[in-house]
C-alpha cells in the first residue's frame, strides 16, 4: 500500500494540472467570446445609432417636402445641406419620368447619370448606385414624387474598422459590405478551429419601416466573428503550455518527494526493527557476558587464589571485555547510521575512574608484553559530568586498538581538560604509539569502516576498522572532535576532544552509604547473584528477589532504602513493578533505579521520568555512587 501512495499523489497532481490547463483554457475563450460579443453589441448599437440618424434626416426631408407644392432646387439645396453636414450620405428626388430634380451636393450631380433604376410590379421605384445604398420614399411634391436617399457604403465601413480585429459582414439591400479583417488573407486551418463563434444581428428601422410606403420596411443584416491573430495564439499557447509544463514538473517533484519520504520512512521503520533486534540480541549476549564479568571480579577478590589462578581469571575477565567491546561496537555503529545516538551525563569522580584504567589493562599488558603508560593532567578536576559509558567506550576502543595493532612496546595515554572552545567543556584524550603506523590506504576505515588490513602485523592481526569508525561517529554526533595521525615507522596518534560539564561537586564521600538496605530484583538468577555479591562486597545489605511476587514479600517484611529492578523480567517491566511499589508502600523513601543491559534511549518513555535512576549492567560502583549522591542533593536525573 506505501508504495501506491507516491503513483497517488502523482495521480492527483496531473489530474489537477489537467483540469487546471482545461480551466484557463475554458476560461479563456469564455472571456474572448464576451469581450466579442461587447464588442459586437457596440458595433450593432453604432450601426444601428447610424441608420436611426439617418431615418430622422429622411423624415426630416420629407417633411420639408411635403411642407409646400414647390419647392425650389436652391430650397432643398439649402436645406439639405444643413442636415447632411458629415457626407455619410446624399439626397435627391425624381420627376415622374425619373429624372433628377431636387439634389443635396451639386457635385454629385454628374455621377447621377451612371443610375441603374427599376420599377417593380407595384409601382415601387429602386436605384442602385455604385458605393451607396439607395432608399427611396414618396413625397408629396408633384414635381419630384420620389425621394431618393443614398447612405455612403465608406461612411458605414469607417465605422467597422474602429474594431480592426473583428471580421464583420453587412448585408443591406442585397449589398455585401465587409470590413478589411475580411478581405484579408484567410487564417490557417489551426488558427480557423479556433475561431470565435459568429454573431448575427438583424434589424429594421421602425423609422424606415414608417417611411417606407409598403410598410415592409428596409432591413439589414450584420455578422461578426473572431479569428486569432497568429502572436495572440502564440502567446496564449505558450502560457498554457507553461502552465501545464509547470502542474507535470509539480506533479512530478510531489512524485519524488513523497516516494523519497515513503522510502525514508521505510527504511527508519526498517533501521528501528534492525536497531529493535539488535538490542534484543546485544542483552541476549551482554547478560552472561556481564554474568561472567561479575563472577570473575568477585574471583579475582578471592584472597586464596594462585599467582596462575589470578592470570586465567585477568584473561578471562580481559576476554569477557573485547566480547562485550564489540557487543557494545556493534549496538553503536547501528545507533551512529540512524542518528539515534543520545548522551547520558553521570556526575563522575573522574580521577578515580580513570585511575581503574591503568588496571583493567593489566592483564591483556602481561600477556602482549605492551605497557600502557596513564598521563592525567593535574588540572583535571576530581569530579565531572560526563557519559562514563560512551567515554570507557571511547577510550577502550581506542587503546584497545593500539594493542591490537601496534609493534611498539609502549602505548600512551594522555587525558586533560581542554575549556576554550564557546565556552564548553572537553576531555582530551591523545592516545599514541610507537609502531610502524598505518598506511593511507588502511585510513579510509574513518568514512568506510569494512575496509579491512588483510595484511598481517606483526603481531599477528587482521581486523576491520569498525571500532575506530564507530569511535569517530559517536564523537561527530555529540559535538566533539576527532583527529587521526599516522606515519609509517613512526608510529600513530589520535586526537579526541569528548564533551562534559565541570561540577562544584566534592569527591563522593562512599563510607555514607555502607549499611544501606538495597533490595535487587531480576529475574535471572546469575545476574542477581553477581550482583548481590558485588553490592555485598561494597558494604550494601542486600536482599534478592526474582519476580513481583518475592519483591512485595521482602518489603513487607523490612523496607529498602534503595531498589534496583532489572527492567526486562518474565512476568512484568520494571517500571511498571516500581509504579506499584509506591502505590502499596507510598510512605517508604527509597531511591529507586532500573537496571538494564542497553542504553537508557532504548527504554521508551523513561527520558519522561525524573524520579527513577538508570544504571545499565554490568553494574559500575563509581556510577552507583554518582546516582546516590545526586539523589541526596535532590537533583536525581
Amino acid at each position: 500500500m506505501l508504495k501506491r501512495i507516491p503513483f497517488l499523489f502523482l495521480f492527483f497532481g496531473l489530474f489537477f494540472t489537467v483540469y487546471v490547463t482545461v480551466s484557463e483554457f475554458n476560461f479563456f475563450f469564455k472571456d474572448l467570446n464576451s469581450r466579442h460579443q461587447l464588442k459586437s453589441n457596440k458595433i450593432f448599437e453604432s450601426i444601428d445609432d447610424m441608420f436611426l440618424q439617418h431615418a430622422l434626416v429622411i423624415h426630416s426631408l420629407q417633411s420639408f417636402l411635403n411642407s409646400s407644392e414647390n419647392v425650389t432646387k436652391s430650397d432643398f439645396h439649402s436645406f439639405s445641406k444643413k442636415l447632411l453636414k458629415r457626407k455619410a450620405a446624399f439626397a435627391f428626388t425624381l420627376t415622374p419620368n425619373n429624372k433628377v430634380f431636387h439634389i443635396s451636393d451639386k457635385k454629385l450631380l454628374s455621377k447621377l447619370n451612371n443610375l441603374t433604376k427599376q420599377v417593380n410590379a407595384d409601382g415601387i421605384t429602386s436605384i442602385y448606385f455604385e458605393g451607396y445604398t439607395v432608399f427611396t420614399f414618396n413625397t408629396q411634391d408633384k414635381q419630384a414624387p420620389i425621394l431618393a436617399y443614398a447612405v455612403s457604403h465608406e461612411r458605414i465601413l469607417e465605422r467597422f474598422e474602429t474594431n480592426v480585429d473583428l471580421c464583420i459582414e453587412m448585408n443591406i439591400n442585397e449589398v455585401v459590405l465587409k470590413s478589411q479583417r475580411c478581405l484579408s488573407n484567410k487564417p490557417s486551418a489551426i488558427l480557423e478551429s479556433f475561431k470565435v463563434s459568429d454573431i448575427n444581428f438583424n434589424s429594421s428601422s421602425d423609422f424606415l419601416s414608417k417611411l417606407n410606403p409598403t410598410g415592409e420596411g428596409y432591413s439589414y443584416n450584420i455578422k461578426t466573428n473572431f479569428y486569432f491573430k497568429f502572436d495572440l495564439f502564440f502567446e496564449f499557447f505558450t502560457i498554457l503550455l507553461l502552465i501545464f509544463l509547470l502542474g507535470v514538473a509539480m506533479s512530478t517533484l510531489l512524485f519524488i518527494f513523497v516516494r523519497n519520504r515513503t522510502l525514508i520512512d521505510s527504511i527508519n521503520a526498517s533501521n528501528r526493527s534492525k536497531i529493535a533486534l539488535l538490542s534484543t540480541i546485544n542483552h541476549e549476549v551482554r547478560t552472561p557476558i556481564n554474568a561472567i564479568l561479575a563472577y570473575a571480579n568477585l574471583l579475582q577478590e578471592q584472597s586464596n587464589k594462585s599467582i596462575e589462578q589470578s592470570k586465567i581469571i585477568n584473561k578471562l575477565s580481559w576476554a569477557a571485555n573485547l566480547l562485550k567491546s564489540v557487543a557494545d561496537n556493534t549496538l553503536a555503529y547501528s545507533k551512529a547510521e540512524t542518528g539515534t545516538l543520545s548522551l547520558n551525563n553521570e556526575l563522575i569522580n573522574i580521577k578515580e575512574f580513570i585511575s581503574k584504567i591503568q588496571d583493567y589493562y593489566v592483564p591483556i599488558s602481561l600477556t602482549t608484553n605492551k605497557k600502557l603508560i596513564l598521563k592525567v593532567s593535574d588540572e583535571l578536576p576530581d569530579c565531572i559530568n560526563i557519559d562514563i559509558t560512551k567515554f570507557f567506550q571511547l577510550l577502550t576502543n581506542l587503546v584497545n586498538n593500539s594493542f591490537k595493532y601496534s609493534t611498539g612496546e609502549t602505548i600512551e595515554l594522555h587525558i586533560d581538560l581542554y575549556s576554550k572552545v564557546n565556552n564548553n567543556s572537553f576531555l582530551r584524550i591523545l592516545v599514541k604509539d610507537y609502531g610502524k603506523g598505518m598506511p593511507e590506504e588502511y585510513r579510509t576505515i574513518l568514512s568506510n569502516p569494512f575496509i579491512s588490513n588483510t595484511t598481517p602485523t606483526t603481531s599477528g592481526n587482521v581486523g576491520i576498522g569498525l571500532g575506530l569508525f564507530t569511535c569517530k561517529r559517536i564523537v561527530d554526533f555529540i559535538g566533539g572532535k576527532f583527529r587521526l595521525s599516522s606515519h609509517l615507522d613512526e608510529g600513530t596518534q589520535i586526537l579526541v576532544r569528548f564533551p562534559c560539564f565541570l561540577s562544584n561537586h566534592e569527591v563522593i564521600d562512599v563510607a555514607e552509604y555502607q549499611g544501606y538496605k538495597v533490595l535487587m530484583v531480576d529475574d535471572n538468577p546469575f545476574n542477581l547473584e553477581a550482583g548481590r555479591v558485588f553490592l555485598k562486597s561494597h558494604q550494601f545489605e542486600v536482599t534478592t528477589a526474582s519476580n513481583e511476587f518475592e519483591t512485595l514479600n521482602a518489603l513487607s517484611k523490612s523496607w529498602a532504602q534503595i531498589i534496583i529492578v532489572d527492567y526486562r523480567l518474565i512476568e512484568t517491566d520494571g517500571l511498571s513493578l516500581i509504579s506499584k511499589i509506591r502505590s502499596l508502600f507510598p510512605n517508604m523513601e527509597a531511591i529507586y533505579f532500573i537496571l538494564s543491559a542497553n542504553d537508557k534511549d532504548e527504554i521508551e518513555g523513561f527520558d519522561s521520568i525524573t524520579d527513577v535512576g538508570f544504571l545499565q549492567k554490568p553494574l559500575n560502583i563509581d556510577i552507583f555512587y554518582s546516582h546516590l549522591m545526586r539523589a541526596r542533593l535532590k537533583e536525581f536525573y
